[in-house]
């Protein structure tokens, strides 16, 4: 309490997440050609059981670079971007369903989880 009155922090998603959140299937679409393309990169750095992929390099797709990643963690089945930091960050994973009849893009950040786009396999 300040001065008499209850001072309320924020405590719902970050504005980066409400803003990804807005994007149309079209968009969605372009951003998951683009994690296609790093599926099977080599400019990485070795981790446990993943890539690592250097976040602020020109060489990434557009789409992903536009996101600013912290971190974009590569496996053979899957893509993982980190985006923000602290309370601000959600990340953004692009992978196959569990009875693999599709990939979906799906969005993250605490408490809540997106599916903002579904490719079915060919």
């Amino acid at each position: 309490m300040v001065g008499g009155v209850f001072v309320l922090a924020a405590c719902g998603p970050s504005a980066a997440w409400r803003s990804f959140l807005r994007h149309n299937q079209s968009y969605y679409a372009r951003l998951s050609a683009d994690c296609d393309k790093l599926l099977g990169k080599q400019q990485v750095l070795n981790v446990p059981d993943a890539e690592k992929l250097a976040a602020d390099t020109n060489a990434l797709p557009v789409e992903i670079r536009n996101l600013h990643p912290q971190s974009i963690f590569v496996k053979s089945n899957g893509i993982a971007i980190h985006i923000g930091q602290g309370l601000e960050s959600f990340a953004v994973t692009w992978a196959p369903s569990d009875d693999g009849a599709a990939w979906r893009l799906c969005a993250y950040t605490e408490g809540d989880t997106r599916v903002v786009y579904v490719r079915a396999n060919k």
